[in-house]
């Protein structure tokens, strides 16, 4: 695979496969620059291990505004070896992708280190999605469009206030880790946290950033990993300047969608009844000007009605109350009869029915798609 730029082989994080074996290697000091054409083949199987990791990097230059200053920076793409706190032995190749602003004292820069969660997700999202210097324009929520989807500079970039790293966890992306150990090795909460404390850790060593305020940002079960980074940075004597969570997955057990018999659901009406709202099915209408104001009147009806009766419900079998279940029809757009049937109404149900044939996005519910189109079937089936 041939790195060119910082953007191009996360393009391809999902689609790699294979895997070797045998003895590691020691990581070299400081990884060479340059373009460079990797011949290795990365797997995220179970049993998968690396038995020479390179840690050659690309590195290319761009620019990107933000609001009205443009700001230059360095693109930096590649692997790193993380080395264990005691010993020192290698444990994974980790695939990065950094953006350093040009010209910017490292010393007082701070430096944010970004990872989705999953767990199993490489970090494509966050990078390509969300707060790199390039996004993918997808078009969203109109998902018409046909891939590759065109890069486009994102003006919504961190770039402006930190220097920016996407790190691929073990065993997902170009991550992969270093025998005699084997993906699966890292496959656990503390020895995940570990891995990724020896990589930030690895990475400031090499790129002199000893001095730089130090962000940790994680999305999903990125949330509970950067809990334990933290607390491992902090006992090994790095100072950390702060953590970032976006939509942490703190409490898999509140998730009503896994658990729905004990968990209650109420907390989604609002967004059920936005969504509703959104595509013209809710009763009252209301336009996308008037949502917030429209998602205000249903929170005090979740809170007061929806939600105690959910809970009565799953802890005593009591039925609702019909002009609930009426009024609750009216707002989301489905039947009186479907939230009979599923009064604890499950986010996955909602985003089925709502429009028959048409599948909601499950985090952004905009976004649509045909339940017979293969994308929409493959969704379904993963979340019945």
């Amino acid at each position: 695979m041939r790195c060119g730029a910082g953007w191009i082989v996360a393009l391809a994080l999902a689609g790699c496969g294979g895997g070797g074996g045998g003895a590691s290697a020691p990581p070299v000091t400081n990884p060479p620059t340059g373009n460079y054409l990797d011949a290795t083949v990365y797997s995220s199987q179970p049993t998968a291990s690396l038995s020479n990791p390179n840690e050659i990097t690309s590195i290319t230059r761009g620019q990107v505004v933000v609001g009205s200053q443009t700001f230059s920076y360095t693109a930096t793409t590649g692997h790193l070896t993380s080395l264990a706190l005691v010993d020192n032995l290698p444990q994974a190749s980790f695939f990065y992708v950094a953006y350093t602003l040009d010209g910017a004292a490292p010393v007082t820069r701070p430096v944010t280190f970004f990872y989705n969660g999953g767990p199993g997700s490489s970090t494509i999202w966050l990078h390509l999605g969300s707060f790199g210097p390039r996004r993918l324009d997808t078009g969203e929520p109109n998902m018409s469009g046909v891939a590759p989807f065109p890069l486009v500079d994102n003006a919504e970039t961190l770039l402006d206030v930190s220097d920016l790293v996407f790190v691929d966890a073990i065993g997902s992306g170009f991550s992969q880790a270093i025998a005699p150990n084997n993906n699966r090795t890292f496959w656990g909460v503390d020895v995940d946290g570990a891995a990724f404390r020896d990589f930030i850790r690895r990475y400031v060593a090499v790129n002199n950033r000893a001095s730089s305020p130090k962000f940790l940002y994680g999305e999903s079960y990125g949330g509970p990993r950067s809990a334990v980074i933290a607390d491992l940075m902090e006992a090994a004597g790095m100072s950390l300047a702060g953590v970032v969570l976006q939509s942490p997955a703190l409490n898999y057990n509140s998730n009503c969608g896994i658990i729905i018999a004990v968990v209650s659901c109420g907390g989604y009406l609002p967004t059920y009844g936005a969504t509703a709202a959104w595509f013209g099915r809710s009763n009252p209408p209301a336009t996308p000007a008037q949502l917030p104001g429209f998602m205000a009147q249903l929170r005090p009806l979740t809170d007061d009605l929806y939600a105690p009766a959910v809970v009565a419900l799953l802890t005593t079998a009591t039925r609702p109350d019909p002009l609930l279940v009426t009024r609750l029809a009216a707002v989301s757009g489905l039947t009186g009869a479907q939230w009979d049937a599923n009064f604890n109404m499950p986010p996955e149900f909602f985003r089925v029915n709502l429009q028959p044939g048409t599948l909601s996005g499950r985090y952004d519910a905009r976004v649509t798609l045909p339940n017979n189109s293969p994308r929409g079937v493959r969704s379904i089936r993963r979340t019945s």
